[in-house]
């Protein structure tokens, strides 16, 4: 049923139009689940001021956040600009 929808849309809109609300849509779905994990992970630290138990912790978590059909999607945690923790 998604090419039904997605031929309404490019219909309704044109193809580019189409395209952006899609892509639109993806990063919607990204924000709220990265908004989630974070939610998720602040209240897990809380209190934690170890740099190895907080990494350890974090780990803990996002290896066990995939998303996408096949899983291959996966989270990484940064500090400042340097990845943190990388669950691969």
């Amino acid at each position: 049923m998604v090419i039904v929808g997605v031929s309404r849309l490019v219909e309704k809109y044109g193809i580019d139009d189409a395209v952006e609300l899609m892509v639109e849509g993806e990063r919607n779905k990204l924000r709220l689940a990265t908004s989630s994990v974070a939610h998720i992970l602040g209240k897990r630290l809380e209190g934690v001021t170890d740099d190895n138990e907080r990494a350890e912790a974090i780990a803990a978590y996002i290896n066990a956040f995939r998303f996408e059909d096949d899983k291959s999607g996966y989270y990484f945690v940064y500090r400042g600009t340097t990845v943190f923790v990388h669950p691969v």
